[in-house]
């Protein structure tokens, strides 16, 4: 409370003394590093003023966020709604009170009307703010919040329904002497009437749901064809996102410029217009970069359009915040196109240039006060622009949704005068549920390339990870020569041959910082000779399709990088822990974001907005690697697959259906958009893999329209685990494999002549000739018991298993595992061995998963130990007091399993967490590995130990809780394989054996009195 009152003085005091300066404007030291600033106003917050005690925000999200900021500057309470899935979210963390509406789907929560007014009623809020989207421009519910008593923040009921329906809009406008678009002024009936008016109104012509906004239910139809499909999906987004299906079709106005007018008016008959926004530049019809003010009008044209948007705010009795949109041709003739009778999503830029905050605004006039600005009060200051980031992929159909969760999320709010109105954290979850944005990123210059520069140092620093995002687009259209200087002209290059330097001069610097940090940490010099550092490097870095080769030395901890004969100096005063490298290249400033960093050479990086997965490899690795073949990319020609997370809306197939191309066979609805699926090639479907109602992931086959195409695999996950554990559990109970000799007569002379050769070249000794057949002969055992199943006639057979075994050898060859090998004997860091064979293997058609376990199984049992399991594993057996081993031993963990209140855990929630955390175990592997290592890495030498005991120890008992709940779902579930999961993921995350793992299977499953499944009894008698 008293850090508040402090602000607002501060704030208080502030405003006093920059008033003169800053009355048109916000001080520019103000906007710098806000989060969800609303202190962007020229008039100071009279807290003497009546208000109202306690405001309810019918949103979630970042305008949710946005309104209680403003709220809470105000004196006001707030309170939050949510559905179940949003109940740890931002905005209800950020309210004073918050109250679950219903469940994740939008029409069960956010849309329920009902559940909103308990909320009001229970919680004893005065007034209700919309936000944006939902229920902001609902009439009906507009009326019941009068009819209770409580106070909407927005305009009257007639207003929304005046301007929501399109065509009484249009009508309304004319009434009031704003130009409008020609079109069709009635209710079209069905997809034929629709093609019948489009045809009289001359293609292209605009598709539109009436009630609609925000891009959503729209569509451009150019020929009768794409008028009936425009009219099917229009009218079903209509009726998912707003409840209603009426569509209307206008003439459509090819290449416009989309700009709108900021209005504002009270209860007391007073209007302004803040000026203008340009949102001219979108996709699927929605909005991605906006920018206040326009470029493209002239002080007439604006004063022209703003007194029209003035004129129907008043002639419809407009008392909020509300947007009259407009579309301009090049001729400066502008269009009425809607209006919004709500507050814009890129609201945050009229702010910035205005110094108006909409939100106070919206509150003073919702409580009767009237508007304490005049027209001649509103001034342009400056330049903003609002980048809109999305969780999608903007090179899959232009946008399509990405789901998931934010395993890494920081914005740039060191910069200054930028403000990031964001609802979500680290860790937030991105659903099919609602809108995939992100974050609203509000960057504000004195002139516009000033505006653009910041944007552009701001999207190269914002860090997501975890999700697909539209970063990349939007710093390529920030960067556009037709964006920036507003002409037609050619698309830049993707990457200067200046770029293609410094950008090969990054990835080598990073590269070998990272090679030189493991020296240190790993300290494995394999020999005494090998301890002094090369005075320089020949690389090659392979990125896109360009292989450079490279030169690069350390001089006074400056990388110098030689690319084609220019030298590229980068500062290596740079942490690789950070997910930002801010490094100067040649004496130049730039920002770029490491992405991943492997010990192979693996370097992903984000530079200018562009990822860049590449691999940084020696001389003799880069000559080695063109031995491996290359993974044959599997034929998916033939089958229909969604694009994009969603939920499956109609099936419009039936296996036997003779199909042609282009025909729809499914919709799939992701975020509130509609996205059809068509029929690649005529033909006969053979099968449909999901109905309506159904959840699919990306790539998820949905019907196969030819009859002789072979159905993607779709394995449920608990039998795709239970083949990983026969792999793992055969090598743990195989007998060792002594010498070669024994086993010779196993090899073809094909096989050992290309090792051989290979070893020769590199002038390896024999015992290594005879380490890389011995690898290989064991990767063909482990991979033999992959492709079994799981039966206790399969395991038992050990005739079949070695008919099999021999099968297999004889159509692979020991090119992968030998280049393993040589790799590791020619690097100093043992972890090299690993990532090698990951990356080897991949060609073997072996699922990432397995690829983990042959990991952890050869660094394990290779008696001759050519290099040692992970340091991070020896510490943790360390931390469990099991000194001399990797692996832990029973007794300390299975005590803390004995001591799991498991009975108090329902089946219902068992089941909901199992899935989650067994992706927590799989999916967080490889980050937890590299936090621990730059944990380990970032403390003092005398206090490492002590640090490494105290992380790993916290690690073991997290991947034991987890893989806990796994084994009591098994049980309280009924399954027989999902105890699988357990024996996959944690033989390798956690330091205990199999053995160990299935003890606390029995003990937990006994402990909540559940049977023991076969699969248990049957691990045991092959580890015993």
């Amino acid at each position: 409370m008293a850090g508040s009152l402090l602000r607002r003085e501060y704030y208080r005091v502030l405003r006093r003394v920059l008033l003169p300066s800053t009355r048109h404007g916000p001080p520019t030291f103000l906007l710098a590093g806000v989060k969800h600033c609303s202190i962007y106003t020229t008039d100071p917050i009279n807290h003497k003023e009546p208000t109202f005690n306690k405001i309810l925000v019918a949103n979630r999200g970042e305008i949710a966020c946005r309104v209680m900021k403003t709220a809470r500057e105000m004196g006001i309470k707030t309170v939050a709604i949510h559905s179940d899935v949003d109940s740890n979210a931002p905005h209800v963390k950020l309210a004073d009170e918050a109250v679950c509406v219903g469940t994740a789907l939008a029409s069960d929560s956010y849309l329920r009307m009902d559940k909103i007014i308990e909320a009001i009623k229970h919680t004893g809020a005065q007034a209700v703010h919309p936000g944006y989207g939902f229920l902001s421009e609902n009439a009906e519910f507009v009326q019941k919040l009068e009819d209770l008593g409580v106070a909407f923040i927005g305009p009257n009921a007639a207003a929304i329904v005046g301007m929501g329906d399109k065509l009484e809009s249009k009508r309304l406008a004319m009434a009031a002497g704003v130009n409008t678009i020609p079109g069709f002024d009635g209710i079209v009936k069905d997809a034929e009437d629709c093609v019948r008016i489009s045809r009289d109104i001359g293609y292209p012509v605009m598709i539109k749901a009436s009630a609609g906004g925000g891009g959503k239910g729209m569509r451009i139809a150019w020929n009768d064809d794409e008028a009936r499909e425009g009219f099917k999906l229009s009218s079903m987004e209509a009726a998912s996102s707003f409840g209603d299906d009426r569509i209307l079709v206008e003439k459509f106005v090819d290449n416009p410029r989309h700009i709108e007018i900021q209005v504002l008016g009270d209860k007391h008959g007073n209007a302004i217009y803040l000026n203008e926004r340009e949102c001219s530049i979108q996709r699927r019809n929605q909005k991605v970069i906006e920018e206040a003010p326009s470029v493209f009008l002239d002080e007439a044209t604006r004063q022209a359009m703003g007194q029209q948007a003035v004129a129907l705010a008043k002639q419809i009795g407009y008392s909020s915040a509300g947007t009259v949109e407009f579309l301009v041709d090049s001729k400066k003739n502008f269009y009425f196109l809607e209006m919004n009778t709500r507050l814009q999503v890129e609201h945050p830029i009229t702010e910035c240039i205005t110094g108006v905050d909409l939100v106070h605004q919206m509150i003073r006039v919702a409580k009767g006060h009237p508007l304490k600005l005049s027209q001649n009060d509103i001034f342009i200051r400056g330049w903003a622009i609002e980048s809109r980031v999305y969780a999608e992929d903007p090179f899959k159909n232009f946008g399509l949704p990405s789901i998931g969760r934010l395993s890494k999320y920081q914005e740039p709010l060191h910069l200054s005068k930028v403000r990031c109105d964001s609802g979500v954290e680290e860790g937030s979850e991105i659903s099919i549920y609602y809108d995939p944005m992100i974050c609203k990123l509000v960057c504000y210059g004195d002139n516009r390339e000033e505006a653009i520069q910041r944007s552009i140092q701001a999207l190269d620093a914002y860090v997501i990870r975890g999700v697909t995002h539209n970063i990349p687009l939007l710093r390529d259209i920030l960067t556009e020569e037709r964006f920036r200087c507003i002409q037609k002209g050619s698309r830049a290059s993707r990457c200067h041959p200046r770029e293609k330097m410094e950008l090969t001069a990054i990835l080598a610097s990073v590269h070998l910082k990272n090679e030189l940090r493991s020296r240190v940490f790993y300290n494995d010099q394999r020999s005494a000779g090998n301890t002094k550092l090369p005075d320089s490097w020949d690389l090659v870095v392979k990125f896109g399709e360009w292989e450079v080769p490279c030169s690069a030395r350390l001089s006074q901890n400056n990388f110098e990088v030689t690319v084609d004969g220019t030298a590229v100096t980068v500062d290596g005063h740079f942490d690789l822990a950070s997910p930002l490298i801010e490094a100067n290249i040649d004496g130049a400033h730039e920002t770029i974001q490491l992405i991943k960093l492997g010990s192979a050479g693996d370097v992903r990086i984000r530079y200018k907005g562009t990822a860049f997965q590449s691999q940084v490899l020696t001389q003799a690795a880069h000559s080695l690697l063109a031995l491996i073949p290359e993974k044959p990319k599997v034929d998916q020609s033939k089958q229909v697959l969604s694009p994009m997370p969603g939920l499956v809306k109609t099936i419009a197939c039936v296996p036997g259906d003779m199909v042609a191309e282009g025909q729809e066979l499914c919709v799939i609805e992701a975020m509130k958009m509609q996205n059809s699926l068509s029929a690649a090639a005529s033909g006969k479907v053979k099968v449909v893999n999901v109905k309506a109602g159904d959840t699919v992931e990306e790539e998820q086959g949905e019907c196969t329209p030819v009859t002789t195409s072979r159905i993607k695999d779709q394995l449920d996950r608990t039998q795709f685990i239970s083949r990983m554990v026969i792999t793992t559990i055969r090598v743990f109970s195989a007998a060792p494999l002594t010498l070669f000799k024994n086993y010779s007569t196993m090899w073809t002379r094909r096989e050992m002549q290309f090792i051989f050769s290979v070893a020769k070249t590199l002038s390896l000794s024999n015992e290594t000739k005879y380490q890389a057949l011995e690898i290989y002969q064991r990767f063909i055992l482990s991979y033999l018991d992959s492709c079994v199943t799981c039966s206790k006639e399969d395991l038992s057979n050990d005739k079949a298993l070695k008919i099999k075994a021999r099968k297999i050898q004889e159509e692979t060859t020991p090119k992968a595992l030998a280049c393993v090998l040589i790799a590791s004997k020619l690097s100093s860091n043992k972890s090299l061995f690993a990532s090698t064979l990951a990356s080897s293997l991949s060609w073997l058609k072996l699922h990432p998963r397995d690829i983990c376990i042959y990991e952890i199984q050869i660094l394990k049992h290779l008696e001759f130990r050519c290099c040692k399991v992970s340091p991070v594993l020896e510490y943790i057996g360390a931390a469990v007091s099991v000194a001399g081993l990797w692996y832990g031993g029973s007794d300390p963990f299975t005590s803390k399993v004995k001591g799991l209140d498991i009975k108090r855990l329902s089946a219902e929630c068992v089941q909901e967490t199992a899935v989650e955390l067994l992706d927590f175990v799989y999916l967080n592997r490889e980050q937890v590995y590299e936090k621990l290592c730059h944990f380990l890495t970032g403390r003092p030498p005398r206090r490492t130990t002590q640090f490494r005991a105290k992380f790993a120890r916290v690690l073991a008992d997290r991947m034991l809780l987890a893989g806990s709940v796994v084994v009591a779902a098994a049980g309280v579930l009924g399954g027989t394989t999902a105890v699988a999961p357990v024996v996959a993921s944690l033989c390798f995350l956690i330091p205990v054996t199999p053995k160990d793992l299935l003890i606390f299977a029995t003990c937990i499953l006994e402990s909540v009195h559940c049977p023991i499944p076969p699969v248990c009894d049957l691990l045991h008698e092959k580890l015993d």
